[in-house]
């Protein structure tokens, strides 16, 4: 899956290493950050190349970093927008697929019973 396959509304859990975690509240102190192996869900996907040198980040319906709008982090960098995460720190949500065979293999051992 392609980050192009991503969507708002869509699952997802946090895959950073600790280390990055701990670089993103370095850079950052007042923001809250996602927790690895957490999942949320992604409320935006936007284009930050311009302001991070990266490309794509999320923005996380669980956290919101609104109030670092206009603040000052990292020598002289000011947040325009609220700052998000890369996608690269991210997976889609696996769903687990419901497994039936053991009410099946009931119903199946349940009628073999009666027919004895």
């Amino acid at each position: 899956m392609s980050y192009v396959d991503w969507y708002v509304g869509m699952k997802v859990v946090c895959i950073a290493p600790p280390e990055q975690i701990a670089k993103w509240q370095a850079d950052a102190p007042m923001a809250t950050c996602p927790k690895s192996n957490g999942v949320y869900t992604v409320r935006e996907i936007r284009d930050d190349a311009r302001w991070l040198g990266r490309h794509l980040v999320v923005l996380l319906s669980e956290i919101s970093n609104a109030h670092m709008i206009g603040i000052t982090v990292k020598a002289n960098f000011i947040c325009f927008v609220e700052p998000g995460f890369t996608v690269e720190n991210f997976r889609p949500l696996q769903a687990r697929k419901a497994d039936i065979s053991i009410f099946s293999a009931m119903l199946t051992g349940a009628k073999e019973r009666e027919r004895a």
